[in-house]
């Protein structure tokens, strides 16, 4: 059997030896490597006994030392044993280390060392624990416990601290922006007085509590301070911790030690604002050591470091050092992503460095970059500035699990999930396809998604069938992904390993270190390894070093590669460049001996500054003297809003409307009468001086009240910048307090460019998340009187799964005014990024966006030549070197224009030239974005260094700026602004655009843009050093955003296009182009159908045409205008540049021909030269990322200079003053960008395009599996992409919120205003404001009827008796008073001016006709107001609203009742909610209706009265019931505070209407019924769901005011009739059971009372309607009067009407009525109109008494929605928008030529009886008063022209003497049978009258005429019948004309 254990050792000897052996036949080192040492000076290994390590992996590979070179293991760990080489989220948790702070960040962590054995390779048996390494926690920022000790996590947290201890910060230099909190003792501090310490150390752990450290070695290794130095105390405790106001711990004043020497201050790598690095001259001081770069010695064998012998032996350094790999930690940086550090024996760089020596940078000019895909990683052993690996594609391959209708929404429901072959299959097809590009996740994720839609059914019901290459065998993978690969053209490489993906690294790592100089480099390696055990496993190794710096440098935050660029700088590396071109440049182009030799040469001469020629030198003491010319107009611009800032902002407020209207009561508008505010901008000076001057120049504090004068320093204290000033702090802080004392007024914060500051709010020397703490802090979140607005061009880091903006809050602000309605064509017209992409497809033109190919390549080369250096620092000293190429050009220097590209030298050329052509010195500005603010520096000072040598420092200036630092003009500039503006020699400018006309190069830094407006003289935009890496959708419209403005449309010129043009009509273009100018083929437009605007002329183009190295050559102008396309053209020259440019390495360049040598400044002015050739495309092994259709090429041939250098000496600026202001400015950006903005057409729909980029750094897509955003959807539908699909990462301050299970996953009363750049979003929200305000203001306002009485020139002569003088007792009307007086006819009511006079009264007929507009009057509410749906208040809230499950409760009752009007039974419904019960009696056994509660009239009455009652009520059997009903009659008034029933007739007003009393009836109780139509009850039910509503039948549906009146008055004297008979029975007498109802309008808002004795100046005193209803209810002898009524409220006339409190006369609007007096009288159930006059005609021909209350006054409302008073008419069939004229109502019966109409009958007749009778019925009554029209029963309006006398027909009623009058006409209206032939012979007509009868039908209209006997006195004819204009099944009414004869 042998020895089992002899043998595994054998083995691994065996094993170890051959691989020892192999590694030393490739090292160079002599001494071979310790296998032996490795193998037996370890325990034995004992396989299956849990805890050992296994040395041996499965298939006996060996584990080599750390010390060898770095070399891959051979197995790697399972997943739950990953290393932290891979992701800090996927290091094991060991039980005695706690897990870091969570992080979603995916991006790359560099490999670093393991400088001991290795963890065990081998997997642990299923449920055993993972072996615990010594050491605890080693995690910087936490102690060995793992107790969090990090000044910024324990701010907010309270710390016992032990007597005599105190807290202090130490210092890490792992660590260095944040602070670790410890308690030392006290006496071991230094002493304030002498800054002595006692000698020694006690401290204790703030963290974990653990107390007693006696050495400050000690203690430091248990807060892992992971010393570089000696521990030392006096080194590492740099401040005390201290408490602040707020109760937070803050970092304190430095402890002074007492030093023994004097210590050298080294310069700080980082400033103190926003992490940007300061300058070396910044005088900072360092808070730690300086940073000293890791050099390692270069070698050329494959492995990848040296062995390192410095390291001390194993067991001395496992003392203090742990074994797990976590004992080097990681930083955790403002984004939240961790950087892991290297060893700690030497002082590192900043852990961002992206190019320390690395043995592959020497080989292969790139630092490899391994992406991890599928399958355990190995274990990386060796140096950590090697290799790379990123997690880029390592949440591809998990398939997350997604519900059925995501599913569906993806398209892929029903579809399988992609096997790992078929994915590794797809990732080596688009590597191959990806060409020179950077791999990016969006697409791969995008390929994934497709793959996966491919194989889904195409039909729901078949099921899938998986394709072939779905189901790819692990087997057939390797050869299936190399034939996948052969496509590449040898980019992509697979390597299939046989054991592991170690060797398969390995092999890599070789291959790419072989310095075989003929062999092609791959640009990917994909390595695939297939196993049993472990599956299919693969990686991406990127070794193309473009892509690799492209992949490393995306990893860093823009922070962090800040840091990269200082660090650089500071070092000294930026000189590599300078070396270079000084090594490269011929004698005669070295710039700094050029520029020397030019300034000595110009003494003390500087050039001209303006106005002349531009080679003209002068002293400089006459150029410092030389003044513009005054300019005439210096008018500043007046604020203006567009039509669509004011559309924007109406539509701002209607959503703040729709908040206050929503069910959440989030925001109650009603209770606001002032409008406050507070605008947070950006943390940029020229921001928030620019709104401040907005605001200043608006005026809208002096419309808010808060300011008396509209001025600058007025509106600073409502302008604050989100920073941390004092007095910022200062101005927030009085905004929280005014918040707080005033809650009436309501506070709009608004926050200006909100997606800039996302952060966390944190505490620091550097506090993160400003912006948090101001808007998201608890007192503007939970204070209902605060209405935040976030304003943002890009929105996207806003709209996240976790956003607190509702999306139903989010108002997008258009481009183009002709998106909106109702407004006047644009005088502006916005040109936008999507503007700028249109003005790529120009093909005559250059376009407005373009990218300088030429510069492109020149720095790809440098990139290729110095990959050490950050590519930013290569294209920022590439460009400036360009810039002050062109400079020297310009001013004379021979042979440097071949150093800049075209682009470089036309813009400066116009900024250098503009000035001399002007007497006032103005110019155009060139804009220079460059982020980093040491690059910055740098520019600034070599372009102003190099303008002063020059002699242009009076030409134009050289400006720095930035978000935190203000721009400095040079003296003789500023003052030349100064004569421009008009001002005085103490202003200053504050704003961009007060460099308006300025010849200058702006030089913008600084991580983001801050939305500022830049002047109109901008005409370049530089922005090449910006979107070189990683791009996203933010950023790329942040940038190109700057320089997007409103332009002038009389300025818009047609864009012209090259036309395809034939051979034959080549030369006739050729020929007359010059007659008839350039072709036009197309004009592409903007947003409202304008044209886009081209540039003055055609511009210069690049020289250089060559494209990141292809083999296709392009002519100058179409690698601007077509640079996706190839032709067959010569090729430029080299250039001095380009010689320049060699790099170290061998990169060939093409040989130039002379001949085609374009210079690089001309214009076209010799159309002759412009010919179109045939292009002819050539195969490319890459294809260009901008392919468009191949139109043919314009080609351009330049006249060359005379000049031995080429150099042109002819003026070719090309653009004047005029122009400057014509065209938006041109923008040039970097490749990458061009590409992603203006990709090919023939591109894959995979590719990554401007509309599926990543929408911000700041978020995380949720799921591998996403859908891309699609160009079509509009901005609701994107954000509801964003929103389900991102969601924020772990410092993005909306990350902790809890969106799942909350009520409220949104913050209601918070908005977001967002909108392209610079298309007027300030003034929009500062517009919203001012109507916010003014809407306030309307709220508490009302627009109420102010109609002067009419008709009262003899009312005195109508009042009998007298007046009687004032009285108390003149409070209620005497009935018997009352009754003497004589009934005043006469319509008094403003709005009847227009109605049929009637005869006896001072009625004058008036000849005008038609509607009248209603004059009104706004009047502040009052508390006692009746309210409509939008009212929303705490008072109220129980009056309006029910909760859901009560409302549903709700209950319908019906019942039926006969009335003698329709003549059949007729049913109605009562809608009750439960809460109103209490008003009704109901069946005890059967629950059904049986009437409606009404209260008694007296004070006082006996309950029961005789045994016969007794007996009643013992047969009721309910207890409850009886005692109910006790209640009822024991009080006069019920269970309510009034008697009478309100009942209010509503229709169209459910939301308008003023239905909610409450504040009216002053919270009394009472009873309060709607009347609708049955069409109507659903949306009065949901709008008033605690209300009564009684529905109409369904007859009344089309019915007006008058049915609904009817109804309810047969109602009410049907349900008197029960409540007596019910309360008859409890000894109630029948008479004394209240007969009053009250008909209140829907529009009557206020009451006022009106007392002549004491107010005399006619002012009111305000009432509520309680008031009036008691003092109309205490009335004596009440029930005598048949009904009541007030006046209308009229601020005129009052004195007329108040000669008596008391009058007789007609009621409107808020009736009483005695429903028992008046029971036989009814109002008209047919009538729409002047159904109250004519009621009130028939109560007075009854003998029945009314009276009017006129010391109360009711106001009413301007409604001017619902109501139903006018009902559009319009033809049955055919167009609705016919206009129909009142003659079209009546036609003759069975006419061919009648149009049906959609109107009931009833009102086609009334609506022609007004119009028409005058013309057509009755013309001998027009104007004629003494020849009235009899109407008989019925008052009905004929016209204003036409009077009327009433006469009733009924028994018993009174009529007036009508002996001595002779009638004009006679109106039979719908005569009953009270109406007798001999009623009629008791009138009197004129000869001539006129008849008009009308009937139901003709059969009633024939039988009428018989029993009327009518035939006698009335001539008729068979022309003279008319019906209405209804069709037979609509029942028309009849009319019959007759004329009396005698």
């Amino acid at each position: 059997m042998g020895n089992s254990q002899g043998q595994l050792k054998s083995s691994r000897f065996e094993a170890a030896l051959h691989t020892s052996i192999e590694h030393s036949l490739r090292s160079h080192n002599a001494a071979p490597q310790p296998v032996f040492s490795q193998l037996y000076l370890e325990k034995d290994v004992k396989p299956g006994v849990p805890g050992v390590e296994n040395r041996v992996t499965g298939d006996g590979a060996m584990v080599h030392h750390p010390s060898q070179p770095v070399i891959i293991s051979h197995n790697a760990p399972q997943p739950q044993q990953l290393p932290s080489v891979l992701s800090p989220a996927q290091h094991p948790q060991q039980p005695s280390q706690p897990p870091p702070p969570p992080t979603t960040d995916t991006r790359d962590v560099p490999v670093f060392p393991g400088p001991f054995p290795a963890t065990p390779v081998m997997p642990y048996p299923p449920g055993m624990p993972t072996p615990v390494t010594s050491g605890g926690c080693q995690e910087v920022g936490f102690c060995q416990a793992g107790a969090d000790i990090r000044l910024t996590e324990l701010s907010d947290k309270q710390i016992d601290v032990q007597e005599g201890f105190v807290l202090v910060g130490a210092k890490s230099p792992y660590l260095p922006e944040n602070i670790l909190v410890a308690a030392v003792d006290k006496r071991f501090l230094p002493d304030p007085s002498t800054n002595l310490a006692l000698l020694g150390f006690s401290g204790n752990c703030v963290g974990c509590g653990e107390k007693g450290f006696r050495y400050f070695t000690e203690f430091s290794h248990h807060i892992n301070l992971k010393l570089t130095t000696q521990a030392k105390k006096q080194k590492h405790l740099k401040y005390y911790v201290i408490t602040n106001k707020q109760g937070h711990l803050v970092r304190g004043q430095a402890i002074e030690w007492k030093e023994c020497r004097k210590r050298n201050s080294v310069p700080a790598i980082t400033s103190a604002a926003n992490g940007i690095p300061a300058s070396p001259g910044s005088g900072v001081k360092m808070t730690r050591p300086a940073l000293i770069p890791h050099k390692l010695p270069s070698h050329k064998s494959d492995s990848m470091l040296k062995d390192d012998t410095s390291q001390p032996p194993l067991k001395k350094r496992q003392r203090f050092m742990s074994t797990d790999e976590s004992l080097f930690p990681s930083v955790r940086h403002a984004h939240g992503h961790r950087v892991p550090l290297t060893r700690p024996n030497f002082v590192p760089p900043p852990p961002t460095a992206t190019a320390h020596d690395s043995v592959f940078i020497n080989i292969a000019g790139c630092k490899p970059v391994i992406l991890p895909c599928h399958g355990n990683m190995p274990l990386f052993h060796g140096n950590v500035v090697d290799v790379v690996v990123s997690p880029l594609f390592l949440d591809c391959f998990k398939l997350p699990q997604l519900m059925p209708p995501v599913l569906d929404s993806l398209g892929i429901l029903g579809a399988p999930n992609l096997s790992v072959e078929t994915m590794a299959l797809i990732s080596v097809q688009y590597l191959g396809q990806l060409g020179t590009r950077v791999p990016s996740r969006e697409e791969l994720d995008a390929a994934f998604l497709k793959a996966r839609q491919e194989t889904g059914p195409r039909d729901r019901a078949m099921q899938p069938q998986p394709p072939q290459f779905v189901t790819v065998a692990p087997a057939q993978l390797p050869w299936l992904a190399k034939t996948a690969a052969a496509t590449s053209h040898g980019r992509v490489k697979v390597i299939v390993p046989q054991v592991s993906l170690a060797e398969g690294m390995n092999e890599a790592m070789r291959q790419i270190s072989d310095t075989h100089p003929i062999t092609k480099k791959p640009l990917y390696f994909v390595i695939i390894h297939v196993s049993r055990q472990r599956g299919t496993e693969f990686c991406v190794v990127v070794a193309g070093p473009i892509q690799a710096r492209m992949l490393l440098e995306s990893r860093f935050s823009i922070p962090e590669c800040f840091k990269e660029i200082s660090y650089q700088i500071i070092t000294g590396k930026v000189h590599l460049l300078h070396t270079h071109f000084k090594r490269n440049s011929t004698e005669n182009v070295d710039h700094d001996v050029l520029l020397d030799e030019f300034s000595n040469a110009l003494k003390k001469n500087v050039f001209l500054p303006f106005n002349g020629k531009k080679e003209d030198k002068i002293a400089e003491n006459l150029a410092t003297s030389m003044t513009p010319h005054s300019v005439q107009n210096t008018t500043p611009e007046e604020f203006k809003l567009h039509p669509v800032q004011i559309a924007v902002a109406m539509k701002v407020l209607s959503q703040v409307c729709a908040i206050a209207d929503s069910d959440q009561l989030a925001l109650d508008l009603g209770r606001f009468s002032k409008v406050d505010l507070l605008i947070i901008t950006a943390p940029s000076l020229v921001l928030h001086q620019q709104t401040i001057e907005r605001v200043a120049q608006s005026g809208l504090l002096v419309d808010l009240g808060l300011e008396e004068n509209s001025t600058v320093k007025a509106a600073e204290k409502y302008v604050m910048r989100c920073d941390k000033a004092p007095d910022t702090q200062t101005k927030f802080e009085n905004f929280v307090s005014r918040v707080k004392a005033y809650p009436y007024t309501l506070f709009v914060l608004i926050q200006d460019q909100a997606h800039i500051d996302i952060n966390r709010h944190s505490f620091g020397a550097q506090p993160l998340g400003l912006a948090d703490r101001y808007i998201n802090c608890q007192e503007v979140l939970k204070s209902a009187n605060v209405l935040t607005l976030q304003v943002t061009p890009t929105p996207y880091v806003l709209q996240t799964k976790k956003s607190r903006l509702p999306p139903q809050n989010e108002i997008y602000m258009p481009t183009c005014v002709n998106q909106m309605t109702n407004v006047p064509p644009p005088e502006k017209v916005y040109f936008g990024l999507q503007d700028y992409i249109k003005t790529t497809e120009w093909t005559g033109r250059l376009p407005l966006l373009r990218y300088d190919p030429a510069f492109e390549q020149a720095a790809d080369t440098l990139l290729e030549a110095y990959p050490r250096l950050y590519s930013l620092i290569i294209r920022t000293y590439l460009l400036i070197r360009q810039y002050t190429s062109a400079l020297m050009s310009l001013s004379g220097i021979k042979g440097t224009k071949q150093e800049t590209t075209t682009e470089a030298y036309n813009m400066l050329a116009d900024m250098v030239n503009l000035p001399m052509k002007n007497s006032y010195g103005k110019g155009c500005m060139v804009l220079l974005r460059i982020p980093s603010i040491q690059l910055a520096l740098l520019a600034h000072e070599r372009l102003r260094s190099v303008r002063d040598k020059l002699g242009l420092q009076y030409r134009f200036d050289v400006l720095l700026s930035s978000m935190t630092t203000e721009f400095s003009l040079d003296d003789h500039f500023l003052s030349r602004l100064q004569s421009w503006h008009g001002r005085d020699k103490t202003w200053q400018p504050k704003t961009y655009e007060d460099l308006a006309d300025l010849p200058c190069i702006m030089i913008l830094s600084g991580q983001h843009t801050a939305g500022e407006t830049w002047p109109k003289s901008l005409r370049y935009c530089d922005l090449r050093l910006v979107n070189c890496g990683v791009l996203d959708r933010t950023t790329v419209e942040q940038e190109i955003g700057l320089v997007c403005q409103y332009i002038d449309i009389e300025n818009i010129h047609k864009a012209v296009t090259v036309c395809e043009l034939s051979e034959e009509e080549d030369s006739d273009t050729d020929d007359t182009e010059g007659e008839e100018g350039e072709p036009e083929a197309s004009i592409p437009t903007v947003p409202g159908n304008v044209p886009l605007p081209g540039p003055p002329a055609l511009e210069p183009i690049a020289k250089s045409s060559l494209l990141d190295g292809d083999t296709s050559h392009r002519d100058t102008l179409s690698s601007h205008s077509q640079p996706d396309m190839s032709s067959k053209t010569q090729s430029t020259p080299m250039s001095t540049l380009e010689m320049h440019l060699k790099a170290p390495v061998d990169i060939p360049l093409r040989d130039p021909e002379p001949s085609h040598r374009i210079p690089a400044m001309s214009s076209v002015t010799d159309p002759s030269q412009v010919k179109v050739e045939d292009q002819t495309s050539e195969s490319s092994e890459d294809k260009n990322t901008f392919a468009d259709s191949p139109p043919p090429v314009l080609r351009i041939d330049w006249k060359l200079g005379t000049d031995e250098d080429g150099d042109e000496e002819e003026d070719t600026s090309g653009m004047d003053m005029k122009r400057l202001q014509g065209t938006p400015p041109v923008i040039l950006v970097s490749k990458a960008a061009m590409c992603v903005l203006k990709p090919d057409a023939h591109h894959s729909a995979d590719r990554l395009t401007y509309f599926n980029l990543p929408a911000t750094r700041d978020t995380v897509w949720v799921s591998a599996v996403h859908p891309s955003l699609q160009p079509s959807m509009s901005n609701e539908m994107r954000s509801l992409f964003y929103r389900q699909w991102m969601e924020p990462k772990n410092y993005h301050y909306d990350y902790e919120r809890k969106v799942e299970n909350t009520t409220q996953p949104h913050h209601p009363r918070r908005l977001l205003l967002c909108g392209p750049h610079q298309v007027g979003k300030t003034g929009a929200f500062l517009h919203f404001a001012r109507v916010l305000s003014r809407m306030l203001i309307r709220l508490q306002e009302v627009e109420v009827y102010d109609e002067e009485e009419i008709n009262l020139e003899d009312i005195a002569s109508l009042l009998l008796p007298p007046p009687p003088p004032p009285s108390p007792s003149a409070k209620w009307p005497d009935f018997e008073l009352i009754n003497q007086m004589s009934f005043d006819a006469t319509v008094h009511l403003g709005r009847l001016s227009q109605v049929s006079p009637i005869h006896g009264t001072n009625m004058k007929p008036k000849s005008t006709t038609g509607a009248v507009e209603r004059p009104t009057t706004s009047m502040m509410m009052s508390q006692y107001s009746a309210h409509n749906a939008f009212h929303h208040c705490d008072q109220c809230q129980h009056y309006k609203d029910i909760q859901l499950p009560e409302a549903q409760q709700a209950r319908t009752h019906r019942f039926t009742f006969t009335s003698t009007m329709y003549g059949e039974d007729l049913e109605m419904q009562f809608v009750i909610p439960p809460q109103q019960e209490k008003h009704f009696v109901f069946n005890h056994s059967t629950g059904q209706l049986e009437s409606m509660l009404l209260p008694v009239i007296s004070e006082k009455m006996q309950v029961v009265s005789s045994p016969q009652q007794e007996t009643n009520l013992a047969h009721n059997n309910n207890k409850g019931y009886l005692e109910t009903m006790l209640r009822t009659v024991s009080t006069d008034k019920g269970p309510n505070a009034i008697k009478t029933p309100i009942f209010t007739p509503t229709s169209g007003r459910h939301e308008h209407g003023l239905i909610n009393l409450f504040h009216a009836m002053g919270g009394a109780k009472h009873l309060h019924v709607l009347v609708v139509k049955q069409t109507e009850m659903m949306l009065y039910k949901k709008q008033w769901p605690n209300h009564i509503l009684l529905v109409l039948p369904a007859v009344a549906n089309d019915t007006g005011s008058g049915a609904a009146k009817f109804f309810i008055k047969e109602l009410a004297y049907h349900n008197l009739e029960l409540e007596r008979n019910r309360q008859q029975e409890l000894g109630v007498r029948r008479q004394d059971v209240w007969p009053f109802i009250l008909l209140l309008d829907d529009s009557c808002v206020m009451w006022h009372c009106h007392d002549a004795g004491k107010q005399e100046d006619g002012k009111d005193t305000l009432v509520t309607l309680r008031e009036v209803i008691e003092h109309v209810e205490s009335t004596p002898k009440l029930s005598n009067f048949s009904m009541f009524g007030i006046r209308q409220w009229t601020s005129k006339n009052y004195t007329r009407s108040m000669q008596q409190n008391f009058s007789r006369n007609h009621l409107h609007n808020m009736v009483f009525i005695n429903v028992d007096l008046t029971q036989n009288v009814q109002y008209d159930q047919n009538r729409y109109f002047g159904e109250e006059v004519d009621f009130n005609m028939r109560i007075n021909s009854s003998k029945f008494v009314m009276c009017r209350f006129n010391q109360f006054s009711v106001m009413m409302k301007h409604i001017n929605v619902g109501g139903q008073k006018e009902f559009p008419i319009h033809p049955k069939s055919g167009k609705t928008n016919q206009e129909i004229s009142p003659q079209q109502f009546v036609c003759a019966p069975d006419s061919e030529d009648m149009t049906p109409l959609m109107a009931t009958p009833q009102y086609l007749l009334e609506k022609y009886l007004s119009c028409m009778s005058a013309e057509k019925l009755f013309p001998l009554a027009v104007t004629n008063p003494h020849c009235p029209v009899l109407v008989v029963d019925y008052y009905i309006d004929l016209g204003p022209s036409v009077t009327v006398h009433y006469a009733s027909s009924k028994p018993h009623s009174v009529n007036s003497e009508v002996s001595n009058l002779r009638f004009s006409g006679l109106l039979l209206y719908m005569v009953d049978s009270f109406v007798f032939a001999e009623f009629l012979k008791e009138f009197k007509f004129m000869s001539g009258a006129k008849l008009c009868l009308i009937s139901p039908d003709r059969n009633t209209l024939r039988r009428q005429v018989v029993r009327l006997e009518l035939e006698e006195q009335w001539r008729f004819r068979l022309r003279d019948e008319f019906q209405t204009a209804n069709s037979p099944e609509d029942k028309p009414l009849f009319l019959l004309t007759g004329t009396h004869v005698e």
